[in-house]
């Protein structure tokens, strides 16, 4: 037998008991089931149930320190899923202003091709080409031939691939 449960000595061959705060403060004498008073055994009952009422209150304090926790997950969660809402909901405006604005800059791009492939087959007037006489000017084609004009000079300030006369003439010539 050690030295600490020398205090309590069991008759009724149950396993030794750990004397109580209270019962270490009063005198040591041995404590039997038989010979111990009725105060003694409700000392030794209200130590045992401040005992669990403190492993409650620490049980019951973790507990709700965890339901904290939990609840400020949940808080978080509810916040970074909005935040990522509003940002997909912004990335898939852009995406589809991007695709309007690739659309019109697609539109803008075959119209200006169009317009280029417009200028290329029009009949232009530099001023190698003027030549004087009695039809004015003297067109040159893309293609590098001259075409003169039957129009006056004075009648047109330049004479282009818009001109009646000369767009005869250039399918003529073609």
């Amino acid at each position: 037998m050690s030295s600490s449960d020398a205090g309590v000595v069991d008759v009724g061959g149950d396993p030794p008991k750990q004397p109580s705060k209270r019962e270490k403060s009063k005198d040591s004498r041995p404590i039997t089931r038989d010979s111990a008073p009725l105060e003694d055994r409700l000392a030794l009952l209200e130590d045992i149930i401040s005992k669990m009422g403190e492993k409650y209150t620490e049980m019951a304090d973790s507990f709700n320190s965890f339901n904290e926790d939990v609840r400020s997950m949940e808080k978080s969660v509810a916040t970074a899923m909005a935040t990522f809402r509003s940002e997909l909901e912004k990335l898939q405006g852009n995406i589809t202003r991007r695709d309007e604005e690739r659309k019109n800059l697609i539109e803008e791009l075959v119209a200006r091709v169009a317009e280029v492939e417009d200028l290329k087959t029009r009949v232009t007037v530099t001023p190698r080409n003027r030549q004087f006489g009695r039809f004015g000017y003297v067109q040159q084609t893309p293609n590098g031939q001259n075409l003169p004009c039957p129009l006056k000079a004075q009648q047109h300030q330049s004479c282009t691939f818009s001109c009646p006369a000369i767009f005869n003439l250039y399918k003529h010539y073609a």
